[in-house]
């Protein structure tokens, strides 16, 4: 989707859809209550809890699929969530880790259509409670295969705010200034390569995997 920005001479050029971490909210709330209480017994949070357990699980510890489609996709308005690929021996862990990388798959798509028809990208900045978990932006890096810069800031759209307020006011000219003085870089982080190449080829299965359940999309749809 392409708009005009509200800055002149600038034009916004967007990728989204709903395959972000409100899956992972909804996988933690439905199927993980004793991972909760445990969380909550050792006064952690429940997504720290979580990122301990899908740590143990190396990259290449599993090939469970997870299609993050819980509230839909953005180019078929059909599609449906699935985690494919288990076996008796995996566990919880197993599955956080394949849907903390399927979510990153499904940016990994928004990226490539955004690279599409440009050079590629310097780096990529992450924000928003993604960057809370050091586990999930390392996946996020390694499956990018690009740098990945974090915001030292938690509340994005707060921190949008204050920048046009900081305009409004006259304390910056324009939101350029604004955010060259408000705006810091936390950290960032290289990818691993070895992790990358592991990460094209489940990237390649989580495509073929999509592509095959397309057709049967329609028939999940509740009759009415």
């Amino acid at each position: 989707m392409n708009s005009l920005y509200c800055m002149d001479d600038y034009y916004l050029i967007e990728e989204s859809s709903p395959t972000s971490a409100s899956n992972y909210a909804w996988f933690v709330d439905t199927f993980l209550a004793e991972e909760r209480a445990e969380a909550k017994r050792l006064g952690k949070h429940p997504y720290a809890y979580c990122d301990g357990l899908a740590g143990h699980i190396p990259p290449d510890g599993q090939r469970i699929v997870f299609l993050p489609y819980l509230y839909g996709s953005n180019y078929n308005a059909q599609a449906k969530a699935s985690l494919l690929g288990m076996d008796s021996h995996h566990t919880r862990a197993h599955m956080i880790r394949a849907v903390l990388e399927g979510i990153a798959f499904g940016h990994k798509v928004h990226l490539n259509r955004l690279l599409a028809n440009r050079e590629s990208t310097a780096s990529i900045r992450l924000a928003g409670g993604v960057t809370a978990s050091d586990l999930w932006t390392r996946i996020f890096c390694d499956i990018f295969e690009l740098p990945v810069q974090t915001i030292d800031t938690s509340e994005l759209g707060a921190l949008g705010c204050a920048m046009a307020a900081a305009v409004a006011s006259g304390t910056y000219k324009d939101l350029p200034e604004a955010a060259a003085h408000m705006v810091r870089v936390g950290e960032t982080r290289q990818p691993d390569l070895a992790n990358s190449a592991i990460y094209r080829d489940k990237f390649a299965l989580y495509e073929s995997v999509g592509a095959s359940l397309e057709p049967t999309w329609k028939d999940f749809n509740e009759k009415t």
